[in-house]
């Protein structure tokens, strides 16, 4: 995947395109997904950490834009610990 892409791009085009209120959603489920990726284990955040984010579902501000103005590159940059989700 090209990390330059836009978060728009990589999303299923067959599934009716997000609501506004639906985008803070989406962003934050990449921004766990990428945290979990972290090449190093001890980056990675626990399942408590992720169940925390998620449940919290409070998006970043500094990443908040409508999704198709969103880069992976941004997401993946931001996401470098769970504790910025």
């Amino acid at each position: 995947m090209e990390i330059h892409m836009k978060l728009n791009d990589i999303l299923d085009k067959r599934i009716i395109e997000p609501k506004s209120n639906e985008e803070k959603d989406i962003i934050l489920l990449v921004l766990v997904a990428f945290a979990c990726l972290q090449v190093c284990p001890k980056a990675r955040p626990t399942m408590q950490q992720v169940h925390q984010a998620l449940t919290k579902r409070s998006c970043p501000t500094a990443i908040l834009r409508p999704i198709h103005d969103v880069k992976l590159q941004d997401l993946h940059d931001f996401c470098r610990t769970i504790q910025n989700i």
